[in-house]
């Protein structure tokens, strides 16, 4: 009996989060959106540190991607943020939010960097819209951008918990630009996540052990006292 999508998803997390998933299978972009939710969700819970978030979401691109070059899809739609997929930026941070396509097979191996290709298809507009709650499933529209000479560039300043962002691309009599893709699931539909920046360890372990020297030599000096 099959299993249903969102029992899967789950145990896709959870083998991600502890290190003990299977093998590097390849995932559908719904699998792949749901799964980010639930990382998202259980991170805004303090289930999880940033670094478990980023290491997961960045997983599970590269598996999404994977699944996009068995099928011989030759483009794929990305949004990006300030020009990658994957930020780790503070909430009040503008930043450019741009589209394009990339070859899923070149970008598999570093899905944090994109190269955008230039395709032969007429883009009239690209519409942005954000969940800033991964509670919820709902999107709110963040504008559309005509600018096709700046791969259709639109401000954006980030807010709520930690952005999930889409882009869906429009020709010019408004309607959505389908790809052919590997699951029936082909429009050219992007999703990019930005995870809020938070202290590098190495910033954290430097302040705990300046703490603790100044605690020691404080000690000694009452000692001496």
């Amino acid at each position: 009996m099959k299993l249903p999508t969102r029992l899967i998803t789950f145990s896709l997390v959870l083998g991600l989060i502890v290190g003990h998933a299977s093998n590097a299978s390849a995932i559908s972009k719904d699998v792949y959106q749901e799964a980010v939710r639930i990382i998202r969700k259980e991170s805004k819970e303090g289930k999880h540190s940033a670094a478990t978030e980023v290491r997961v979401i960045v997983e599970l691109l590269s598996r999404y991607l994977k699944m996009k070059d068995e099928k011989s899809v030759d483009l794929l739609g990305f949004t990006l943020i300030s020009g990658v997929p994957i930020s780790k930026l503070s909430v009040g941070t503008e930043v450019e939010l741009t589209y394009g396509f990339i070859d899923p097979s070149l970008s598999s191996d570093n899905p944090t960097e994109f190269d955008i290709l230039s395709p032969t298809i007429d883009i009239s507009s690209v519409f942005y819209e954000v969940n800033i709650d991964p509670d919820t499933n709902d999107f709110i529209p963040i504008g559309t951008s005509f600018d096709a000479a700046s791969n259709f560039s639109l401000p954006y300043v980030l807010s709520g918990f930690e952005s999930q962002i889409h882009a869906i691309p429009f020709d010019s009599a408004g309607n959505p630009i389908f790809l052919d893709g590997g699951q029936g699931d082909n429009v050219a539909m992007a999703v990019s996540v930005n995870i809020e920046a938070v202290p590098e360890p190495t910033s954290t372990l430097s302040l705990l052990t300046l703490g603790t020297l100044g605690a020691a030599g404080l000690l000694r000096r009452k000692r001496k006292a």
